[in-house]
């Protein structure tokens, strides 16, 4: 099995598991629109812990490069809610993969092989971008929409984005959607490679999950930073997963697995953005996938957010869409694992 396939199976078990509770985006990865034509681009490493119990060799180990791309790449008025209205076209581009100079993510120094590269274009209200948790009417800001859109995967061609609900989690990075998301300590400079030291406010939030056999726990630090495009400079995100039989006491959880993810900004332009996807119309693009039924064994048992960690004023409202997990990522017949949008 390559390293993107095994990383993309890791991700889509986590995803079924946490797919019900964190879809509901709030505002994600995106807390401004900067002008047209901005670009920010981010750094970082996915780490991934897989126990193996009875075995001599410990914990498999495994370690991956990311290259997050975010970019206003056009604009355009569009009806919303029955109404014209001014849209941004946003582009997200997520390049996971091993450190290599050559392919063709080589820019970026890393082989992403033929399914680690994952790109989405799409139209957003530009008044839905809201860059704070709650509305004017104190009411949480729990997702954004989509007009309209396109993804590509790997070497495949774009294809619509059948939602209307733009999710990050867990396709273009592992930051949830956090109900207890509050402010650590008080705004603090954070130095950043290549442009210094910036003022920062450092958020927190944790999302529990908990069912008979197994418990997850996510827990999801942002720094934002209102002079960056998009509003943020740096996100680091833990994600542990503990299991048992089912017919074993709660004291028998133990450690299953162990994934952390941590970006950082590297760079950002006011101007200069071009979209890789480019000019593509519902029309011209490839048709949009149905989703594969998984068989029931790869299922796991759906986990029930923790009654402490979800007040009730705040669920995630039944509109909203499940996980991205498109089958076109597995390059071998094996059971699909990720859902398309």
């Amino acid at each position: 099995m390559s390293s993107m396939h095994r990383l993309s199976l890791i991700l889509a078990m986590f995803a079924l598991t946490w797919c019900s509770a964190a879809t509901s985006q709030a505002q994600g990865l995106l807390w401004n629109l900067p002008e047209d034509g901005a670009v920010v681009e981010y750094a970082g490493k996915y780490t991934n812990k897989q126990e193996r119990p009875g075995s001599n060799e410990g914990p498999l180990e495994l370690e991956w490069d990311a290259r997050l791309t975010i970019q206003s790449v056009g604009e355009e008025t569009a009806e919303f809610d029955g109404l014209p209205t001014p849209c941004r076209w946003i582009e997200f581009k997520l390049v996971t993969g091993k450190p290599s100079a050559k392919g063709v993510e080589a820019a970026a120094g890393i082989d992403p092989g033929p399914h680690g590269t994952r790109i989405y274009k799409v139209l957003i209200p530009v008044s839905r971008i809201k860059g704070q948790l709650r509305d004017d009417d104190g009411l949480p800001v729990t997702f954004i929409p989509i007009v309209k859109g396109f993804r590509k995967i790997g070497q495949q061609p774009a294809r619509p984005v059948k939602e209307k609900v733009l999710a990050f989690y867990p396709v273009l990075g592992l930051f949830a959607n956090y109900l207890n998301l509050a402010q650590e300590g008080e705004p603090a400079d954070l130095d950043l490679p290549n442009l210094g030291a910036i003022k920062t406010k450092q958020m927190k939030g944790t999302l529990k999950l908990q069912n008979q056999t197994s418990k997850s726990e996510n827990v999801g630090e942002i720094w934002l930073a209102d002079d960056l495009p998009f509003g943020w400079a740096k996100y680091h995100v833990k994600l542990s997963r503990q299991e048992k039989d089912i017919t074993a006491p709660a004291s028998a959880f133990a450690p299953a697995a162990e994934i952390e993810v941590e970006m950082t900004v590297v760079k950002k332009e006011t101007t200069g953005a071009k979209s890789e996807i480019g000019e593509v119309s519902e029309e011209t693009a490839a048709p949009a996938e149905e989703k594969p039924e998984t068989p029931a064994e790869e299922k796991p048992a759906t986990e029930k957010p923790e009654k402490t960690e979800k007040p009730a004023e705040e669920k995630p409202e039944a509109e909203t869409v499940k996980t991205d997990k498109p089958a076109e990522e597995k390059p071998e017949a094996e059971p699909a694992t990720e859902k398309s949008e």
